[in-house]
C-alpha cells in the first residue's frame, strides 16, 4: 500500500513539472516581454540634451587633462631641479 502511494506521488510530481524545454521556453518568452514592457517606460533624452550633456564631458575632459598637464610639467620641473 505505501509502495502504491509511493509511485502515485511520483506520477503527479512528473505531471506537474513540464519538460525543461518547455520550462525554458516559457521562461525566455517572459524574459522577452519583460524586456519589452521595460524598454517602454525608459524616457529617452532629447537631442538638445544629448548636446549639452556632450559639451559638458567635453569641456570636463578638457579641464581635467589641463590640470594633470599642469602636475606633470610642475612634476617634472621639480625633478630636474632637484637632480641638478
Amino acid at each position: 500500500m505505501a509502495n502504491e502511494k509511493a509511485n502515485e506521488n511520483k506520477a503527479v510530481q512528473a505531471e506537474k513539472k513540464p519538460n525543461p524545454l518547455v520550462r525554458l521556453g516559457k521562461s525566455t518568452v517572459k524574459f522577452f516581454k519583460d524586456l519589452k514592457s521595460e524598454l517602454k517606460k525608459i524616457v529617452w533624452p532629447t537631442p538638445k540634451e544629448t548636446l549639452n550633456g556632450t559639451i559638458v564631458v567635453a569641456v570636463a575632459v578638457v579641464v581635467v587633462g589641463a590640470f594633470v598637464g599642469l602636475l606633470d610639467a610642475l612634476f617634472t620641473f621639480l625633478l630636474q631641479f632637484v637632480i641638478g
